[in-house]
């Protein structure tokens, strides 16, 4: 049987009738199938002959096709090819029945001819229903890909619209903010004019003031005090109207910006890149214009602050995504070329040294080891691949630590480093055994790498609402911010001979639980805590003896 990937039998998928078409000129076979396949998921559709198959098709569109080899007028092998054919029904898996040839060749012409499987009679009716309920399950994964792929377009899409749009905004947000400048004037000549007539300028002002959805602020010249806030900043930063009169500079400009000083007292800024703090402490970033004003014959400076930190966000992730999907690729596409090589090389030289008595033998086990090295980081490598299967089973993380916990000890003891376990009560989580096992491993070892002898390691585990939560934390010298942007990105590493595979494997174990990463690094150390959900839709995993997710799915 043709191998295919495995799904998830998503209930959304089981709760539509599932149509089979069965191939026989014996009216008992016919019968015997729909015996066996009684269900009230099936509607089995059964027909004596080929053309009545070929004429079923183009009426109604069937999961699975049961077909005999041997009928009168047009056999199995014609029958299949006319519906390979056909474009709609190309992708319709058939299965072939035969019980007269079992000859290689034979089998070999019904594959060629488009067939899934072949089953011979005498055949087991519950291997018969366990190939039909897989076959069918691949079609519906099938179709859920082609839906997903058609969503994913749609996406791309949007995005590129948005993305033009973007770029349409960014390229004319000059000429707007010039154009709102001139009517911020306009609007101040007329707030002039309404004081003489109507001595409201404060009120009208503030009112106009209120309406942008961007951040504006207005300082006095020439000390540079803050006289207001709109609405809008006052949401977006955190801050209260109390604060504003200990607020000097609140907008920093980016790296590579050749303005320095204090942004707010320039009057000729456009669309400057900066960055700035909340009261809280998150960092955003902004497009900051300034504009000189006089009001009532005081100087004042009108900022005006665009806020992209979301825009700036998607770009960091989208770049990330896009290397993590690249090394992925990568690892699926010349991972297994690279290995075939390599063991021809490794079986040779393992021959020549069994036959070498030249005193040689040092150097070929040398050359072995290497070639071992690197099959082990290509192994690394690949599981970096995005299309990995996990075998998820109720687990406690508390019990995989210990599991590991001799080993992580004998790593401590070796480096005369400390570890601190505190391992709170947790419900159990779909976990692959192994995967999770290797991540713990890879986050103890790095955190170990990073500390002076007598350093602690601690690992932590908690419940919080629904999430488990796994907390790695060390006492080293924490991660440069210039590093912080690129962390999890293959081959990025601070060790003189680390790979900068370990962290990566880590992100990806975690994308396949559907689990996230988040990291908090300072001179006190780093800690890297890896959140699962502990309540999994169980109904999803038809088979818990043996939960398959694969990453994929969605």
């Amino acid at each position: 049987m043709r191998p295919f990937m495995p799904a998830i039998k998503s209930n959304a998928k089981r709760e539509h009738l599932v149509h089979v078409l069965s191939v026989d000129d014996n009216a008992e076979n016919l019968a015997a199938i729909e015996a066996i396949l009684a269900s009230p998921r099936y509607k089995i559709c059964s027909v004596t002959s080929g053309r009545e198959a070929l004429q079923q098709i183009t009426q109604q569109d069937f999961a699975l096709i049961l077909m005999d080899v041997q009928m009168p007028d047009m056999d199995g092998f014609e029958t299949a090819w006319l519906i390979k054919a056909r474009l709609k029904s190309r992708q319709i898996p058939i299965i072939f029945i035969t019980a007269i040839n079992r000859a290689m060749e034979h089998v070999e012409r019904g594959y060629a001819v488009g067939a899934t499987d072949y089953i011979f009679k005498p055949f087991n009716p519950q291997t018969l229903r366990l190939k039909v309920e897989a076959l069918i399950d691949y079609q519906a994964y099938y179709d859920e890909v082609e839906t997903q792929s058609g969503l994913l377009q749609q996406k791309t899409r949007e995005l590129e619209a948005a993305y033009n749009q973007l770029n349409f905004v960014n390229n004319n947000l000059e000429r707007m903010v010039e154009e709102r400048t001139r009517e911020l004037l306009l609007t101040n000549c007329e707030l002039q004019r309404e004081i003489e007539e109507h001595k409201l300028t404060k009120e009208h002002f503030r009112r106009l003031f209120a309406l942008s959805p961007n951040l504006m602020s207005v300082r006095s010249l020439p000390e540079g005090g803050l006289v207001d806030v709109n609405h809008c900043w006052l949401e977006l930063t955190g801050y209260e109207r109390a604060d504003l009169s200990s607020l000097m500079d609140l907008y920093t400009p980016e790296p590579d910006s050749l303005y320095k000083g204090r942004l707010e007292l320039q009057g000729d800024l456009r669309n400057l890149k900066v960055g700035f703090q909340t009261k809280s402490g998150q960092a955003r970033h902004g497009l900051l214009s300034t504009e000189q004003l006089d009001v009532g014959g005081q100087r004042l400076i009108l900022s005006v602050v665009t806020d992209v930190t979301e825009l700036v966000n998607l770009q960091k992730e989208m770049r990330r995504l896009d290397r993590l999907n690249l090394v992925g690729e990568m690892a699926a596409s010349i991972g297994h070329e690279i290995r075939n090589p390599m063991t021809a090389v490794r079986g040779f030289l393992q021959l020549l040294a069994h036959e070498d008595n030249s005193g040689n033998k040092v150097y070929y086990e040398l050359m072995i080891s290497e070639l071992d090295r690197a099959n082990d980081i290509i192994s690394v490598f690949l599981n970096l691949a995005g299309n990995k299967s996990v075998e998820l089973r109720p687990n406690s993380l508390n019990d995989i630590i210990h599991t590991i916990y001799p080993l992580l000890s004998a790593e401590v003891l070796h480096g005369d480093k400390n570890l601190v376990m505190e391992l709170g009560p947790v419900d159990p989580v779909l976990l692959d055994e192994k995967e999770i096992r290797q991540l713990i491993v890879n986050l103890c070892h790095n955190g170990l790498e990073s500390m002076p002898a007598g350093g602690a390691l601690s690992i932590k585990t908690w419940q919080q609402g629904d999430e488990v939560i796994l907390m790695v934390s060390d006492q080293g010298a924490g991660i440069d911010d210039d590093l912080m942007e690129r962390i999890g990105t293959p081959f990025v590493t601070t060790k003189p001979e680390g790979t900068g595979l370990g962290l990566p494997v880590c992100f990806s174990i975690a994308h396949r639980h559907r689990a996230r990463i988040e990291i908090q690094t300072g001179e006190a150390g780093t800690s890297i805590s890896v959140i699962f959900p502990a309540h999994q839709n169980y109904a999803a995993f038809q088979y818990m003896d043996k939960a398959i997710w694969h990453p994929n799915h969605n």
